[in-house]
């Protein structure tokens, strides 16, 4: 098992908000990558080991490359591509409201000695016979994060005021998946009428509120297909689906494949 050691993260103590919340990091073996506009919920940091495989959104290419990390912005629309078999290390995470809006295109950061560092520990730890403990590849997770917080902040700009009330029914969205909250239990939570509330929900977004479940369930699904002993009726079940054929239905719409096809060209690194 390599010796994973530790600094003081010089970013953890002087941020007045809470620290970003890590969802899923994994090293993957990407034996296809073509999903075309594919949308996330949530941040995704991307850095491949091999050149080759790139994001692209409106015609323009984001290469994914050792010497950068690709840092996708949630809630937009990218097609995503590889002409051959590489390692992926990707990162699934959210940030604290920080009043800043994000632009609508991903970002590109150079990776520093320091990160470099951290992303070889990672890819070590999940690598060996004896992989590293879930705590510490998190914490090297945790760490990639947060150096990329300034990069983020400089190339944001200020948000434009929210609802309240659309930030509710997005938490409740998130909280419980299997409720399966129909657009009208979800005006009635935030004490709105259907109508009144797929209107602001709309201009908030930018989809309707069904668009937005179903994507987070299949977002959020892509996950536990990462997982092979997870079945695909038991993932049905756990995102929020009525069934198989629902659940099949809905991810091919969204990521262009089958749910057993995204298994098969997309899995965990193994040792």
């Amino acid at each position: 098992m390599p010796n994973l050691k530790y600094r003081k993260n010089t970013f953890v103590g002087i941020h007045p908000e809470p620290r970003p919340a890590i969802l899923h990091a994994a090293v993957v073996d990407l034996k296809f990558w073509t999903w075309d506009n594919i949308s996330s919920p949530f941040w995704r940091w991307y850095w491949n080991e091999q050149p080759g495989a790139y994001v692209e959104r409106d015609g323009k290419r984001w290469e994914l490359h050792p010497d950068f990390i690709v840092l996708v912005p949630p809630g937009i629309e990218l097609s995503c591509h590889t002409p051959r078999r590489l390692n992926h290390f990707f990162i699934d995470f959210t940030l604290p409201k920080t009043g800043l809006l994000p632009p609508r295109e991903p970002m590109v950061k150079r990776v520093d000695p320091v990160e470099k560092k951290w992303i070889n520990a990672f890819v070590q730890g999940i690598s060996a016979k004896e992989q590293a403990e879930s705590w510490q590849l998190s914490n090297l997770a945790q760490l990639l994060v947060e150096h990329s917080i300034p990069c983020i902040k400089t190339q944001s700009s200020k948000i434009p005021e929210s609802d309240p009330r659309i930030d509710r029914a997005i938490h409740l969205i998130h909280l419980q998946p299997m409720n399966k909250y129909p657009v009208s239990e979800l005006a009635k939570n935030v004490g709105m009428s259907t109508c009144g509330f797929i209107r602001l929900f709309s201009r908030f977004v930018g989809q309707s509120a069904k668009q937005y479940q179903l994507s987070h369930w299949v977002e959020m699904s892509c996950h536990f297909l990462l997982n092979p002993s997870i079945s695909i009726d038991d993932i049905a079940s756990r995102c929020g689906f009525y069934d198989r054929f629902h659940y099949s239905k809905s991810f091919r719409a969204l990521m262009k494949c089958s749910p057993g096809a995204f298994r098969k060209n997309y899995r965990v690194k193994e040792s």
